[in-house]
């Protein structure tokens, strides 16, 4: 299970961009990952944006940032490099016999 941890500074949030729903008024945010994958500066992995309406997105208009993010655990590793085979000698690896009894 992944846990991350937001903080969102509601003073910023567009209240217009808000809508209502069958339980109540919801805002929709997207979370987006820090460009170079690092942690910023203050520990955070991305930054939190309020998602625009479509209306707005059609004029070019773009997303609030809101707040930041971070991994509560350890970043989830990537998929595992898959392992190496293992690879024979071949005869061109092995010394060349000599004269030597033993």
């Amino acid at each position: 299970m992944i846990r991350i941890r937001c903080k969102v500074n509601v003073l910023k949030i567009v209240k217009d961009w808000l809508f209502k729903g069958k339980a109540g008024t919801y805002l929709d945010l997207t979370l987006l990952e820090n460009k170079d994958g690092q942690q910023s500066q203050y520990g955070d992995d991305g930054i939190v944006i309020q998602d625009a309406p479509k209306a707005v997105r059609d004029q070019g208009g773009k997303g609030q940032i809101v707040g930041n993010w971070r991994h509560l655990e350890a970043k989830p590793q990537t998929k595992p490099a898959a392992p190496q085979p293992k690879v024979l000698p071949t005869e061109a690896d092995q010394p060349a016999e000599d004269d030597v009894p033993f």
